[in-house]
């Protein structure tokens, strides 16, 4: 079956021009390296490369996210990450992360438990701190240019990659934001503009699609699985500095269950992790996009084995597994 028509709309007016000719990668130059010569990368590249971040779901696995980005604030600022584009509980982390307030959500995720045990869906649904940080962080802004959230219209069967970051008015910003960890049946669907939403990221965990519409450097992207993903193609795979945060022993359990000394490990091993990682990546700096290239091929060397990941495929599968009745479409917004 085929997913169909792809609507992207809702680019600013400021900066349009440029934005159209940014909507697509470009072709990869014909020489051993997929990125072109040193003359083509200077004449195309500005001084300050356009870094994109992704980060995806992973309900009590997101702790791991906040040490991670504390790990990247020590490198890049957050208007400096321009493209973002994050899945369910990795929405909130990052929308934090855009703007500058990573202390709320660490404050959320430190505030959700006590010492006891519990359920991570029962804690983060039930208590009011998910919702009194996402009306907190949803009356500012984001600093990146745009801001990519998956959005379910469940009875529709649309997923919308929703760009939070143009809307304007924060009580709008705030409801994408809670739409966008709306995990049902747990969560209700948050209605907006007469439709009800739910979160995107029953159908698409890692929306790396989005950000493929922008001519980007380099992408930072966290995700939780076994596997060592080859996202999409060749030529955007390379960009990519992955950060699976992947332990089979633990990785169920660290989704479902949790209590505040496991949220604290997480995020101490989130940040050792991504700053070991960035470390290496960005030993040249950050502007260096050579060289991050050639350390994001030393790490994809290191780990050959790769499955593919086509987004298509993946929104294709899990709406059949939905329900088989869901007009099966893909929109960005």
């Amino acid at each position: 079956m085929m997913i169909g028509h792809e609507i992207l709309c809702g680019i600013s007016r400021e900066g349009e021009n440029n934005e159209k000719q940014r909507m697509c990668l470009p072709c990869a130059k014909t020489r051993n390296s997929p990125w072109g010569n040193a003359s083509d990368k200077q004449a195309e590249v500005p001084s300050m490369p356009n870094i994109g971040l992704i980060l995806s779901g992973g309900m009590a696995k997101g702790a791991y996210q906040i040490g991670a980005l504390e790990a990247v604030a020590e490198y890049l600022r957050p208007e400096e990450v321009k493209y973002i584009s994050s899945a369910s509980v990795g929405v909130v982390n990052s929308y934090a992360f855009a703007c500058d307030r990573l202390d709320a959500a660490k404050e959320m995720w430190l505030s959700l438990n006590d010492q006891k045990k519990k359920l991570f869906i029962t804690s983060i649904y039930k208590n009011n701190v998910l919702k009194e940080t996402i009306k907190h962080i949803g009356t500012e802004p984001p600093a990146c240019r745009h801001f990519y959230a998956p959005i379910l219209h469940l009875k529709k069967g649309d997923l919308i990659y929703w760009d939070i970051g143009k809307e304007e008015d924060p009580i709008r910003r705030g409801r994408l934001l809670r739409a966008a960890i709306s995990f049902p049946p747990f969560a209700a669907p948050v209605e907006l503009d007469g439709n009800n939403y739910y979160d995107g990221a029953m159908v698409d965990n890692i929306p790396v699609k989005p950000l493929m519409r922008h001519s980007l450097d380099y992408v930072i992207c966290m995700y939780f699985d076994k596997y060592n993903y080859a996202f999409e193609s060749d030529y955007f795979d390379n960009k990519i500095v992955k950060l699976n945060f992947d332990d089979a022993t633990t990785l169920l359990s660290e989704s479902l269950w949790m209590t505040k000394d496991s949220i604290s490990d997480m995020m101490q091993r989130g940040y050792k992790k991504a700053k070991s990682v960035l470390d290496f990546v960005f030993q040249g700096g950050t502007e260096n996009v050579e060289k991050v290239y050639e350390r994001i091929e030393m790490m994809n060397a290191l780990q050959p084995e790769k499955k593919t990941r086509l987004t298509g495929d993946v929104v294709m599968n899990n709406f059949n597994k939905l329900a088989k009745r869901f007009a099966r479409r893909t929109i960005i917004k």
